[in-house]
Formats: structure tokens, C-alpha cells, sequence
């Protein structure tokens, strides 16, 4: 077996980094950058959007106790999406 020790350690660095899937490559570039002009579509754009890094959608709402009208409420639910890779992972189901 080979003395770690001998390795350098940029090389180390590097190997720890590939383990945990931080080493950049030619695929950051190929996220959808946003686009002003982008024209919406509904229903369609209510859901994920693959090529966009991050996504989030809200779900606001204003509640309201039904034995006591003047006790009201607010909430918000936040839902993030950040994509690790452009593409879609390899799936066997």
C-alpha cells in the first residue's frame, strides 16, 4: 500500500473535493441564466424549471378562527429548489 504522505497536498484537496462532488467542471456553465424576456406560460410554469439552478415558490395565506372572527392570522410557506447538476440524474425507477 502506498504512504499517503507521498501524495501532495493539492492532490489531496483535489481527491477530497471530487469525494464530495465540489470540483468544478464544464457543466456550471450550462444552467439557464435568467431571462427578462421570458415569456410565462400557466399552468405550465407553476412547476420546476430543470435548466434554472434555484426555483422557489411561496404559499401565502390569511387564516382566520372560526369561534373568534377577530383573531386573524398570516402564514407563509416557503419551498426552495437547488439544483446540483444541469442534468437529471441517472434514475432506475
Amino acid at each position: 500500500m502506498r504512504d499517503l504522505r507521498s501524495i501532495p497536498l493539492a492532490l489531496h484537496a483535489l481527491l477530497g473535493a471530487a469525494c464530495l462532488g465540489a470540483v468544478p467542471s464544464a457543466q456550471a456553465a450550462t444552467w439557464q441564466p435568467a431571462d427578462s424576456s421570458y415569456t410565462w406560460r400557466f399552468p405550465e410554469d407553476h412547476w420546476s424549471h430543470p435548466g434554472s439552478k434555484t426555483e422557489w415558490w411561496y404559499l401565502t395565506a390569511q387564516l382566520q378562527d372560526l369561534h373568534d372572527p377577530a383573531a386573524q392570522f398570516g402564514l407563509q410557506f416557503t419551498l426552495f429548489r437547488i439544483g446540483l447538476t444541469p442534468e437529471a440524474p441517472a434514475s432506475g425507477s
